[in-house]
C-alpha cells in the first residue's frame, strides 16, 4: 500500500486533532528539515533507499523515493548504478 502526501496529511490532522493546514505545515517542515540535514550525503540517501524498499515499509516507499528523486536526482540515480563505490561500501557494512 502506498500513501499519498494528501492522505497522510488528512490522517495526521484526524489523529492529532489539528487542522489540515497545520498538518500540511508540519509535514512540509519535516521534509524541508530532512532535506537540509541530509545535505546531499550519498550514504544517507542510499540508506533511505534501502529503508524504503523493505517489505515492512511498503506503505511509505513511494513517498520516500519520490522525495529523494525530486530533491537529489543525481545522487539518487547514482545509487542504482551497478558497481558504484557507494553500493560496495554500503553492502560491505551490512555484511
Amino acid at each position: 500500500m502506498s500513501v499519498l502526501k494528501k492522505e497522510f496529511i488528512d490522517r495526521m490532522a484526524e489523529n492529532g486533532g489539528i487542522t489540515k493546514k497545520v498538518a500540511r505545515q508540519g509535514v512540509d517542515l519535516f521534509f524541508e528539515t530532512l532535506a537540509d540535514y541530509m545535505s546531499e550525503d550519498k550514504e544517507t540517501i542510499m540508506m533511505l533507499i534501502r529503508y524504503a524498499v523493505k517489505d515492512k515499509n511498503s506503505d511509505i516507499c513511494t513517498t520516500i523515493l519520490n522525495f529523494l528523486f525530486k530533491n537529489y536526482k543525481d545522487v539518487f540515480m547514482e545509487c542504482f548504478i551497478k558497481g558504484n563505490e557507494l553500493n560496495v561500501k554500503i553492502e560491505a557494512k551490512s555484511a
